[in-house]
Order: structure tokens, then C-alpha cells, then sequence
């Protein structure tokens, strides 16, 4: 196990899992932001999903589970890498015939913005924080949300949901500005209710569907070590798709 060192209660959480067994160590380099799982070289699962009570039992978050062997595989390079030298960006992507496909660190942006451009009907949308930034025209998020404009140009209907938090108001300021900016552009945004925290990061574009362990922020996409998987496969991409629309459907 490999858990960032500037979460409380890091130290002791990593302490309890060596007491019991497991290798387990802290990530002093860089900010360590992805959620994996990888199980017997069998399973792996990624998602935004934190090892807290609040994201396990209350948010609203997302998250894949595969077993295909070559992604599995790929899942278990990007964690093993990681363990190996805590120093080094992880940053290999899958081959494309692989289903899901895997992001390593710094490259699930373009992924994201590739998806989104080549949609063609509606785009579905969940996601924690927004921090827009406008000063920064050339940066990754307005990168990232610019795709939803030059969607909704070329006709798709684009739907955003994202946190609406009931404690941090930096947080609420993020995401106003970035909600009056998509908004601008003709998205339809909504917030979720402040009774749950909206803590998925997904993005549902057409028959493809893709789970990040990042937030739309520069350090999100670009600085912190995290993880993006795509996938094609029917059921998967149903499921979140109705799993992102019945929230919006209850958002605000």
C-alpha cells in the first residue's frame, strides 16, 4: 500500500497495515491522489472512492471494476511503479485495443478532452471541484471545459453536475465561477444537494465512458499522480450514464 503522507491520520493508518502484515509506506513525493485497488492480479478498481467512512458509505462517487487480464496488468505496472519509486511520474497509457483503457499520471486530460470532442448526441457529467481560473486561458481546466462549449456548438446537449458543499465555501466559489462559465457557453449545470458530498469525477460522452481519480484542477490534471480509465463496454458505460443523469436529474 502506498498512501499520501499529508492525509490525517496517514502515518498511523500506514503503521496499523504494516502491524498487520501488509507492506505499506508513505508517498513523501509529490501528492499522491489516486484511488486503486489491484486484487490477486485478478481485479483492479479505480475511481474516486477514498478509504473514509463519508466515501464509503454517504458521497456520491464513481468507480470501475474490471478484470480484463491486459488492463488489469497495466493497473498493476501503474501501482507497482508507484511502490517502486514514489519519485517518478507513472505515466503510461494502455494500448488503445485494451478495454478499459488506462491513464497514467498527467495523460487522462487528454483522454478526457478527446472523448468530449468526438461526441456526437449528449455528454453526462459528475464532478467534486471546478477551478476554473480564466486567467489562465491556455491552462488544462479551461483545456478540459472549452471541449464542452465547442460540444454544445456542434449540437450536443452537454450536462454538468457538480458539489455543492454545505462547510467549504472555497469550494462553492470554485465551482460558481466554473458553473457561470460553462453556463456561458450553453452547458446545462446543477449542483447536488448539500446533504451529500458529489465526489465522482466522470464524464460520459456518447458509448464511452471515463472514471478519474482526479478533480478539474491544475493539479488534478496535470501535477498529481492519478488515474484515468476509459471504457467502451456496453453494460459499464450504461450504467454510469443512468448513474450521472438520475443525479443530475435530482441536482439543483
Amino acid at each position: 500500500a502506498l498512501v499520501d503522507d499529508s492525509v490525517e491520520g496517514a502515518a498511523e493508518f500506514v503503521q496499523r497495515l504494516s502491524a498487520g502484515g501488509a507492506t505499506a509506506n508513505l508517498d513523501t513525493v509529490g501528492t499522491a491522489h489516486t484511488k486503486m485497488t489491484v486484487m490477486d492480479q485478478r481485479f483492479a478498481l479505480v475511481g474516486s472512492t477514498n478509504l473514509s467512512t463519508a466515501s464509503l458509505r454517504y458521497n456520491h462517487e464513481a468507480n470501475l471494476l474490471f478484470s480484463t487480464p491486459a488492463s488489469v496488468n497495466a493497473a498493476l505496472s501503474y501501482c507497482t511503479g508507484r511502490q517502486n519509486n514514489v519519485g517518478t511520474k507513472q505515466s503510461a497509457v494502455s494500448p488503445p485495443e485494451n478495454d478499459p483503457r488506462i491513464f497514467g499520471d498527467g495523460q487522462g486530460l487528454e483522454a478526457l478532452r478527446t472523448a468530449v470532442l468526438q461526441a456526437e448526441e449528449r455528454v453526462d457529467a459528475m464532478i467534486y471541484i471546478i477551478n476554473s481560473n480564466i486567467t489562465f486561458a491556455d491552462g488544462p481546466v479551461l483545456s478540459l471545459l472549452n471541449t464542452f462549449g465547442d460540444a454544445v456548438d456542434r449540437g450536443v446537449s452537454v450536462f454538468v453536475l457538480m458539489e455543492r458543499s454545505s462547510y467549504d465555501e472555497f469550494l462553492n466559489e470554485m465551482n460558481d465561477e466554473a458553473a457561470a462559465y460553462l453556463r456561458n457557453m450553453g452547458v446545462f449545470v446543477r449542483f447536488d444537494s448539500e446533504d451529500v458530498i458529489s465526489h465522482a469525477k466522470l464524464i460520459v460522452a456518447d458509448d464511452v465512458a471515463l472514471v478519474s481519480t482526479g478533480n478539474w484542477t491544475y493539479s488534478g490534471l496535470s501535477q498529481n499522480h492519478e488515474l484515468t480509465v476509459r471504457t467502451v463496454d456496453a453494460n459499464s458505460v450504461a450504467l454510469l450514464r443512468s448513474y450521472a443523469q438520475d443525479n443530475y436529474t435530482r441536482g439543483q
